[in-house]
């Protein structure tokens, strides 16, 4: 379950981003157009083993979830100001999961939806 923020705070550049790893989760790894992924997540233990056993440098959460589990969905959660710090996504390092996702998708052993392995009739 993704949260899905009540009033986006993000300036525009940043948006752009959350919009083209968006389209990326869509196009590529199956996501409903309905649901939108960010940070805010809740899980059951059974998904949170498969995350863990998955081991990789840049694990790509948003798209690891997408390939391991079809029920995928979103609720409304408020978006506070942040108390603290600052944001680690800039506009280069969204560009930067951009091409991840992208490149991950086609590597060997790279991301791919088991269910969508499972129905094909590949063994996964």
């Amino acid at each position: 379950m993704f949260g899905r923020y009540d009033r986006r705070r993000a300036p525009p550049w940043r948006r752009l981003g959350s919009a083209l790893v968006g389209a990326v989760l869509r196009v590529l790894y199956a996501s409903p157009r309905a649901v939108r992924a960010t940070s805010f997540r809740a899980m059951r233990r059974r998904l949170v083993d498969g995350l863990v056993r998955q081991r990789s440098r840049a694990p790509l959460l948003g798209a690891r979830i997408l390939c391991l589990t079809r029920r995928v969905g979103d609720v409304e959660v408020r978006h506070d100001a942040r108390v603290e710090g600052r944001s680690g996504y800039g506009l280069g390092r969204q560009l930067r999961l951009f091409c991840a996702l992208v490149v991950a998708r086609f590597l060997p052993g790279g991301p791919a939806p088991a269910w969508r392995i499972r129905t094909s009739g590949g063994g996964a």
